[in-house]
């Protein structure tokens, strides 16, 4: 596959996934049913806004992007940024398409998952040696730190960091 095709089907997706034009840009897919109903999911369900697609390298027919976004939540807007990839392939009429996968939407999704937009689980308590919680409201600076042991320990402590979507 020329990498003219490659990069024309991947800049064709991504511009009409960024403009919220879920049918234009599962066009571009070879699975276009599964496609638009992730896409169209991708807003209206997980209620992600201000969409930009950035297109990385291609390497053969993969091509890299970086999603960056906002997850407007009751009042509250938090950014979602992430990267992922999609693969051009051929389909039998020899057009290029991107090869449907979940995961170009976001790389933790699997087949059936979709992203939600809700309550995030009650976050990880850490505590200081006299078990005093510890919070960025007595202490700001440890924000990052918090943020940090929560996401590292916190499914082993049956509990996550707070994000505004969810797979």
């Amino acid at each position: 596959m020329k990498a003219a095709e490659i990069q024309a089907t991947a800049d064709g997706f991504l511009t009409a996934w960024q403009r919220g034009d879920a049918a234009k840009a599962a066009a571009f897919t070879d699975r276009t049913d599964a496609a638009r109903a992730a896409l169209s999911g991708y807003r209206k369900d997980a209620h992600i806004d201000e969409v930009t697609l950035t297109r990385g390298k291609a390497s053969g027919p993969k091509v890299t992007f970086r999603v960056s976004a906002t997850v407007p939540y009751k009042g509250k807007s938090k950014p979602l940024t992430h990267d992922s990839e999609l693969t051009v392939v051929r389909a039998e009429d020899g057009k290029p398409l991107v090869g449907w996968q979940p995961s170009v939407v976001h790389p933790d999704l699997k087949k059936d998952d979709t992203l939600v937009t809700g309550e995030a689980d009650p976050p990880v308590r850490a505590l200081d040696r006299n078990g005093a919680e510890l919070t960025t409201a007595k202490y700001p600076s440890l924000g990052t730190v918090l943020d940090g042991l929560r996401e590292k320990y916190g499914r082993k402590a049956g509990g996550k960091a707070g994000s505004g979507a969810a797979v």
